[in-house]
């Protein structure tokens, strides 16, 4: 058995060993400071071999790993075995937790897939600690908004853009990363125009959000579209804002000539259907995904009319839409001091909407850029706070039992919790 640190992410331990036989199956059993004992599953990359890659280490931490094989007749493990991870490099940013809010019996336990702007995509651990960290090795400066797992399991995809205008040769400069836990594959899609979001389909390919810039009255408006790209590089343009909203030159936007500032996109796999956020609308478009028809837009100018005592939101960023509910980061910059995190109520047939839960830290946080909100398996809400650099776990009673705090200098990306990276608890 063989137990190798990478050497691009030295957080990642690789273990190999040659297999008895046929048929065989394998694991990995490792643990560091006392926490509880994880498993990875063995693949077979090569014939007569197995291989495990360990995920979610920290830095400078001895690993105590065993592996074992198992066949139909019989079960055989190796010596357990010490291996040290390596550091946290200077330029991924450090990450504290707050010893005062925290509560581990009511804490969410799992991993954060997130990304630090300006700086790599990131996994964070239930401590906060960077665990995994990648960003591409570019000489322009760029954004990693959006980080998530491979649906083979084997690493990360993240969206990596440069706040540049639109409409220059640093269209080249925007790309679909996809890179292996350990670092050893990087492969790398220019998606020309790509900015702030996009998402994984499950046939396979992409849908990202792009800028479509068009003329109008001699100016270069910048608008937004929703476009799918296959493996094979082929495109296909799902939606445009031009196609759904009437341009008004005498509107003066934030942004400049960002028009419709869409920011955020998801893909409903049951429905079938997107949704996309567009920041200058403050709305909330949900989008039939093959004839690109609007079903309904959620904000204040929308299609729904919202009763009782709750407010929409402002200049949103990311959202989660399940079933008849909405969750929405609203960011009311400028127009309020402090962001928050709302959860609506939807009644599609009488087209009402109604305000059921909302969180805002004391004292405020106002987040002028990105922001993001899901509700965790057990019933507590993930709130984090982009551009603050601040990543909040709340109760339903709005009780902070996990708080993470990013140094100064930069915010956090979109973020997804996930249970587990290769291992299995």
């Amino acid at each position: 058995m063989t137990a190798t640190v990478s050497a691009e992410i030295p957080t990642v331990i690789t273990v190999t060993w040659d297999a008895a036989g046929d048929g065989v199956t394998g694991h990995v059993d490792f643990q560091f400071e006392g926490a509880v004992r994880r498993r990875a599953v063995a693949r077979a990359p090569d014939a007569g071999r197995l291989e495990a890659v360990l995920v979610g280490l920290p830095p400078g931490t001895d690993v105590t790993l065993q592996a074992t094989e198992v066949s139909d007749d019989w079960t055989r493990s190796s010596d357990e075995v010490v291996v040290t991870t390596g550091p946290r490099p200077s330029w991924v940013p450090t990450v504290q937790l707050d010893e005062e809010s925290w509560d581990a019996s009511q804490a969410t336990s799992g991993f954060l897939v997130t990304s630090f702007v300006p700086g790599p995509a990131a996994i964070l651990d239930g401590d906060g600690e960077v665990v995994w960290w990648h960003q591409p090795d570019v000489e322009y400066a760029h954004s990693i908004t959006r980080a998530v797992l491979s649906p083979d399991g084997d690493g990360i995809w993240y969206l990596s853009w440069t706040n540049l205008h639109h409409g220059g040769p640093e269209n080249s400069m925007r790309q679909i990363v996809r890179v292996s836990f350990d670092g050893s594959v990087v492969e790398s899609t220019p998606v020309q125009g790509a900015h702030h979001d996009f998402v994984l389909l499950p046939e396979g390919g992409v849908a990202s959000l792009m800028y479509d810039a068009r003329e109008v009255e001699g100016v270069v408006v910048s608008a937004d579209q929703l476009v799918e790209v296959a493996d094979d590089g082929s495109t296909r343009q799902v939606w445009t804002v031009w196609d759904h909203v009437e341009f008004d030159p005498d509107v003066e936007y934030e942004g400049g000539e960002r028009w419709g500032h869409c920011n955020a996109v998801d893909h409903d796999p049951v429905e079938d259907v997107y949704h996309v956020s567009c920041r200058n609308f403050s709305a909330i478009f949900k989008i039939h995904r093959d004839s690109g028809e609007v079903l309904w837009q959620l904000g204040s100018d929308g299609d729904f009319e919202l009763t009782g005592d709750g407010s929409w939101f402002e200049n949103e960023h990311q959202f989660e839409i399940r079933d008849d509910r909405a969750l929405v980061f609203d960011n009311a910059i400028p127009t309020e001091a402090t962001s928050a995190a709302r959860e609506y109520s939807l009644d599609e047939a009488s087209g009402t909407a109604t305000e059921i839960w909302s969180y805002a830290p004391d004292p405020g946080l106002g987040v002028f850029a990105f922001g993001d909100v899901s509700r965790l398996p057990g019933g507590n809400t993930l709130v984090t706070w982009g551009s603050s650099g601040r990543i909040d776990e709340v109760t339903t009673d709005g009780e902070i039992v996990r708080r993470l705090d990013v140094g100064l200098g930069a915010g956090v990306g979109y973020t997804t919790w996930v249970e587990a990276l290769t291992s299995e608890p």
